[in-house]
């Protein structure tokens, strides 16, 4: 998560819980602004992570969350 001076690990945990996941095994915080210097296209993080949902095939925002 961007913005990481605003809020703390457990409360993010606790909007997450609240917003409907589950599962919610860690949050992690990224420094302010890491977003305008990491391109997700290029981290691998994000590439293995789109991999995944796409080998998942959802059809509805419902189902990415499954």
């Amino acid at each position: 998560m961007d913005k990481g001076l605003s809020f703390k690990e457990e409360e993010a945990k606790e909007q997450l819980t609240l917003g409907g996941a589950q599962n919610v095994h860690a949050v992690w915080i990224l420094p302010k602004d890491t977003a305008k210097y990491v391109s997700p296209l290029d981290n691998t993080l994000w590439h293995s992570l789109k991999e995944r949902v796409r080998a998942r095939k959802p059809k509805v925002r419902q189902e990415l969350r499954e």
